[in-house]
């Protein structure tokens, strides 16, 4: 997914773009993978990730900002 992001015809470099297309991918792969949206107040801002074996796609703190998750969707594998 990282090494071809930039070249994809679906992902835009948009996080939801990119956090729901690496979801969808590694759900069809049967690999566990949690998608989350999160919010941080100062100043206010909206982030998606995907988290899988360890790994956040995109990364789950961009340029070193937290983000508190508010909506975690999981789906189990194997």
């Amino acid at each position: 997914m990282q090494s071809h992001r930039s070249r994809s015809w679906f992902v835009n470099g948009d996080c939801k773009s990119e956090a729901v297309t690496a979801f969808v991918l590694l759900r069809r792969c049967g690999l566990k993978a949690v998608l989350h949206v999160g919010v941080r107040e100062h100043p206010f801002a909206l982030h998606a990730w995907t988290a899988s074996g360890g790994l956040c796609i995109p990364d789950a703190d961009p340029r070193g900002h937290a983000f508190t998750p508010v909506l975690s969707i999981g789906c189990g594998g194997q």
